[in-house]
């Protein structure tokens, strides 16, 4: 019997202004798998990622991670459901190392109150140096715990690109949303990024949905591609089933 998803996106809308952003999405996401979202500007991929993480609050339909409704949750606590994403645009704190952005990450998941952190009492003193060693651990696996003492700005965009991606590993996340990972990449950055894309997918066990314009990205990482346009879900299938659509090269590629 096949498992149940580990997201489910049921029957979502949401409106901006009495324009739909999302207008009635069904989609779900398998345990281990990378689901790839793409479709034109506009057509409401970001207000998706945006939705499942309670960002943006949805005006009908249900979202569920592992059976539970997020639809009263707020990010916090869709956070603790085991999901963590990035964005399009670079979340950096600013003034801090490469390894202190890690680490702020990090407490976002600590299993210490803040009179324990106050009081520096041993529990605390435990978690931090978990959070330091999961840090590190991540930093090494991309490349960056040679940097781990830099300023964080002071990185190259693609590095920071990768840094926000560790940001988001550190939280120890069943399921990881990335926004547009390899925007602004040149294609050296592009791949390097997709390769450490799919090991930390395999090495975390994670669930991911990726949306990306690069559609070389998009065919080289996902199990399953979910096309949409003005806010639904057009067609859904492999890569080579939706790339041959009618409906994706008539609105999506523009070809008749």
């Amino acid at each position: 019997m096949k498992a149940a998803p580990v997201l489910v996106v049921d029957n979502v809308s949401k409106a901006f202004g009495g324009v739909r952003a999302v207008d009635s999405l069904c989609m779900d996401l398998n345990k281990g798998e990378v689901l790839g979202l793409i479709g034109p500007n506009g057509a409401g991929k970001t207000t998706v990622l945006n939705l499942i993480s309670s960002v943006t609050r949805i005006d009908s339909g249900d979202i569920r991670i592992n059976g539970t409704s997020t639809r009263n949750l707020p990010p916090h606590g869709v956070a603790r459901l085991g999901i963590a994403r990035t964005f399009q645009e670079i979340h950096l704190f600013k003034g801090l190392t490469v390894l202190e952005n890690a680490k702020a990450a990090g407490h976002l998941s600590v299993r210490y109150s803040l009179f324990d952190g106050l009081a520096s009492l041993p529990r605390s003193r435990r978690e931090e140096a978990k959070i330091e060693h999961t840090c590190m651990d991540i930093l090494r696996m991309f490349g960056l715990h040679g940097d781990a003492g830099k300023d964080a700005s002071s990185l190259p965009y693609g590095r920071q690109k990768l840094l926000e991606i560790v940001k988001a590993l550190v939280t120890e996340p069943s399921i990881l949303l990335l926004d547009e990972p390899a925007a602004g990449l040149n294609t050296e950055e592009s791949n390097e990024l997709r390769d450490l894309v799919k090991e930390a997918q395999k090495r975390f066990s994670l669930s991911i949905i990726v949306i990306e314009h690069t559609m070389e990205f998009i065919a080289s990482i996902s199990d399953r591609v979910v096309v949409m346009n003005f806010g639904k879900k057009l067609v859904e299938g492999t890569w080579d089933e939706v790339r041959c659509d009618p409906e994706v090269l008539r609105c999506y590629l523009g070809e008749d």
